[in-house]
């Protein structure tokens, strides 16, 4: 039971905190900009919740398959593994977001976004964009930290990011009025200093786990496959939003999606808390996988 604690309680917080980062940018946006451009950042969510998604896809094979071979003992694999996953995702990342940059005008569009919006819209994204792949590294050094056996390491680096969010929001809306583009800074920012944070866990080979100068691409034929279930599942929670946005301004207008951000906000805590546990247990699945302790896995299946 200790186990299932020691991994499942910081996963959980580092998801909420996750959910919080659009939700501490809308509560500053609502309160010192305007309603529109608070829903203009919930009209954004479904590009936020691409980034995590491609994180996702990188992440959660390369959790299972490093896992694995360390349970087995054979951390030069797992080292490689890990190397080559996140220079990897890196590169994906960096085209994805270039891609929605060059076809801005077609996704603010596609969004939903109208009249009103468009233009918040369009400054959020353009903020928020340079740190795409920030977004996408933050989420798979996170997981690949509580692998490392540090999973209070990488809650940690969740709520310092989370924490500098929260600074920075207050700085660039309140004092500065950077409106919308002072929110996007703030998130991505904070997706830096998170990143670095666990960056720096790695450097220091306090684990079995950091980066070498070897890869495999071969090896994200087994890892990637892994991760698409989890990736669908990030990018259903964006589509709903998509799907409630325009449905809601269709029938209700402006003021119907007003509405539906605030709630919007509260089901997705529901969600990220139970992924929370999933991902909690993954480290020791993969782990104990490897050592061929079936017991142990039925055991933390179990909560115990």
């Amino acid at each position: 039971m200790k186990r299932f604690f020691k991994y499942t309680i910081p996963s959980i917080i580092s998801m909420w905190v996750f959910a919080l980062y659009t939700m501490i940018d809308a509560f500053f946006v609502a309160n010192y900009v305007g309603e529109n451009e608070f829903s203009a950042i919930n009209i954004s969510m479904p590009v936020l919740t691409s980034f995590f998604a491609i994180g996702i896809l990188f992440s959660i094979g390369t959790q299972a398959r490093a896992g694995f071979y360390l349970g087995r003992g054979d951390d030069q694999r797992a080292k490689k593994i890990f190397t080559t996953s996140f220079i990897s995702l890196i590169i994906v990342g960096l085209l994805y977001s270039l891609l929605i940059f060059v076809f801005l005008g077609t996704t603010v569009h596609f969004l939903g976004a109208r009249e009103f919006t468009e233009s918040a819209v369009r400054t959020y994204l353009l903020a928020v964009l340079p740190f795409g792949v920030f977004f996408m590294s933050t989420y798979q050094l996170e997981v690949l930290t509580r692998l490392d056996g540090f999973p209070n390491i990488a809650a940690l680096s969740v709520l310092t990011a989370a924490v500098t969010n929260l600074i920075l929001d207050y700085v660039f809306i309140v004092p500065l009025g950077m409106g919308v583009l002072g929110a996007g800074l703030a998130t991505g920012i904070a997706q830096v200093v998170s990143t670095l944070l666990l960056l720096c866990h790695f450097a220091r080979k306090r684990g079995r786990l950091w980066l070498v100068r070897e890869i495999n691409p071969r090896e994200l034929k087994k890892v990637l496959p892994l991760g698409v279930g989890d990736a669908i599942s990030e990018v259903s929670i964006g589509y709903t939003v998509f799907l409630f946005n325009t449905t809601i301004y269709r029938v209700l207008g402006q003021e119907g999606i007003i509405v539906y951000t605030v709630i919007s906000y509260i089901s997705i805590f529901a969600q990220v808390t139970m992924t929370g546990v999933a991902q909690g247990l993954a480290p020791l699945f993969s782990y104990d996988y490897g050592r061929r302790e079936t017991k142990k896995i039925k055991q933390s299946f179990l909560g115990g």
